[in-house]
């Protein structure tokens, strides 16, 4: 199937898709957007994108060993990262304060802090298995995709 996941950030719009290509739009104008630039992106199955500090973070899914992505926008070049070797499969990506909260199904959630450069360790983690991660007003919401009914 095909997946396309947008991301907006400072007037540009970040359009990934599924399997090949991150396409930036500068949609400062909503009459005139325009290509800002593109990167090809192959053999990388997308499944979110987050933006924090100037990075584009991707989560992806589909393996059992690729860990998310930080990419510099600018560039499409990927920027090398330590996490513990089970953050993996993941879904949303969410940011707060020093926290990166990670929704990686059967890993349940994760959570990290940077505690060095590229350098993430594990904080917390919850095994009962997380599809989705939204943060509104410092509260974490979680969905695991069980049915509660």
């Amino acid at each position: 199937w095909f997946n396309i996941h947008l991301l907006h950030h400072n007037g540009l719009l970040y359009a990934m898709t599924r399997y090949d290509t991150i396409h930036v739009v500068d949609v400062s104008d909503p009459t005139n957007p325009h290509e800002e630039s593109s990167f090809a992106t192959p053999d990388i199955d997308f499944n979110r994108v987050a933006f924090h500090e100037g990075f584009l973070y991707i989560s992806r899914v589909d393996t059992n060993t690729d860990m998310p992505l930080k990419v510099d926008p600018s560039t499409g070049v990927p920027v090398a990262m330590t996490m513990p070797a089970f953050v993996h499969d993941c879904g949303d990506i969410r940011f707060y304060n020093s926290r990166v909260y990670l929704a990686c199904t059967d890993n349940g959630l994760v959570v990290l802090e940077e505690t060095a450069p590229n350098t993430f360790t594990l904080l917390a983690k919850d095994t009962r298995g997380a599809q989705a991660a939204f943060i509104k007003d410092g509260y974490l919401y979680v969905g695991n995709g069980v049915d509660p009914g």
